[in-house]
């Protein structure tokens, strides 16, 4: 992500959420994405800095150019990448995927992912497309932290996503939202009402 101008030429701060990324002094161009608009531009220069680079583009010539930059997402052609290796994975490979828990049962399609400013965040839809719609809208999304604590393996070319997140999750939060404000959940004729599912682990964001 674009960052604060640096100076007053046009450098300007862009910081890494992956301090393996291809060094910029290898790329010739970058796509900007800022505000739902895209914008190629030429790397005129790169050079370490803190957490990152500072980088000179072309036609950036000036502080107030640079700062109409800050907070764009950076993107580059995916054919400068190198392949990932065994056991890694580009996140823009994990929306689409289908998401198992451990005991191997289907859990939804990850609709998208989002960075919460410390890691990337996966948006999973029970069911996935269409019939996530039938599944109660707001109450068949869960949202799961892309991390090792939780995720366990990602296929990227089987489009499958391994997780350690219990179901029950899925079942706590519909309850929460088919009672009103201030109540419980309604029994059935001469059924006590459920105890309290035990809390599981719950996305950040």
């Amino acid at each position: 992500m674009l960052g604060k101008p640096h100076g007053v030429r046009g450098e300007i701060g862009l910081r890494l959420f992956n301090l393996a990324s291809p060094s910029l002094t290898e790329l010739e161009s970058i796509t900007i994405e800022r505000e739902g608009k895209r914008q190629t531009h030429v790397v005129d220069s790169a050079r370490p800095f803190a957490g990152g680079f500072l980088i000179t583009l072309a036609g950036v010539t000036s502080r107030e150019q640079a700062a109409a930059l800050t907070h764009g997402q950076v993107r580059v052609s995916r054919s400068v990448l190198a392949p990932p290796a065994p056991g890694e994975f580009y996140v823009s490979d994990v929306p689409g995927c289908e998401v198992f828990g451990e005991d191997g049962k289907r859990m939804g399609v990850v609709r998208e992912t989002f960075w919460n400013g410390a890691h990337d965040i996966m948006v999973v839809v029970k069911g996935g497309g269409a019939a996530a719609e039938s599944v109660g809208g707001a109450n068949a999304e869960q949202l799961i932290p892309l991390v090792p604590e939780f995720v366990r393996a990602v296929d990227a070319h089987a489009r499958t996503i391994q997780v350690a997140w219990q179901d029950q999750d899925w079942e706590r939060e519909g309850q929460a939202k088919q009672s009103g404000p201030g109540e419980e959940p309604q029994s059935g004729p001469g059924e006590e009402p459920d105890g309290e599912p035990e809390p599981g682990p719950e996305g950040d964001g």
